[in-house]
């Protein structure tokens, strides 16, 4: 939702002051302080973040230069689609309902094959995107889920310490954390 944005003014107006106000009204205060509110418009507007995810710029930058592929890409590509449904404190996929989802879920949800979809899971969990495990947390306890890198993106700003030590930090010099994998420069 996008809502226009407007300056507010105060204007503390004490005994004895007059105040010809816009409108040509004259007021005069008796006793007490009166304040007005001044509003006007602006040229800017506010567009509501409810929905919104956080993306980091400089993570996608390093992750460009470390990989360049079809396939990878694709995956980034199904990785952004999937993040439609993050959980808020966790960072972990969710279904409708609430569940957690796993690659079936994922596969029969979107319509794709499983095959696609274990392939697309392999190569973001290679490169530290994602990860899949048992949740130690409550309400997903001994669940398997899967996670995404709140450094690359996410939905909340606050997660639980047990998620977030499972991922490396991307957005910091790509020579500067371990891949699981080697894969050239462009």
């Amino acid at each position: 939702m996008v809502k226009r944005r407007y300056n507010i003014k105060k204007i503390k107006i004490t005994k004895g002051s007059k105040f010809v106000h816009p409108t040509g009204e004259f007021i005069e205060v008796d006793n007490g302080a009166y304040i007005l509110t001044e509003q006007t418009e602006t040229d800017k507007h506010n567009v509501s973040s409810n929905n919104y995810l956080y993306l980091d710029t400089d993570a996608i930058i390093n992750i460009t230069q470390i990989k360049s592929t079809n396939s990878f890409h694709s995956a980034i590509g199904f990785l952004v689609i999937l993040c439609g449904y993050l959980d808020y404190t966790t960072n972990i996929l969710l279904d409708e309902n609430g569940a957690p989802f796993n690659a079936k879920t994922i596969a029969a949800h979107f319509d794709t094959s499983l095959k696609s979809v274990y392939n697309k899971i392999r190569l973001l969990e290679e490169h530290n995107l994602i990860v899949t495990y048992k949740s130690e947390i409550n309400q997903y306890k001994n669940q398997q889920v899967i996670s995404v890198n709140p450094t690359l993106i996410r939905r909340g700003k606050v997660f639980f310490s047990s998620m977030v030590e499972k991922f490396p930090d991307l957005t910091v010099n790509p020579e500067n954390f371990n891949l699981k994998c080697c894969s050239k420069r462009i």
